[in-house]
């Protein structure tokens, strides 16, 4: 899949989520040293959210 930047889309979508019109649902945070135990439960294909890396 080639995604291409739009600009405009993502001022649409910061609109969004500033009305609180759009939210994410996060499910679990890892640190960036556990990437790969975020990868592993990324792929149990069980996730109901976002797995998010945090970079300190």
């Amino acid at each position: 899949m080639l995604v291409e930047p739009d600009g405009a889309a993502l001022t649409q979508i910061a609109t969004l989520i500033d009305e609180g019109n759009l939210l994410v649902e996060v499910e679990r945070t890892y640190p960036l040293a556990q990437a790969a135990e975020a990868h592993r439960h990324g792929e149990q294909g069980r996730t109901r959210g976002k797995l998010v890396l945090t970079v300190p």
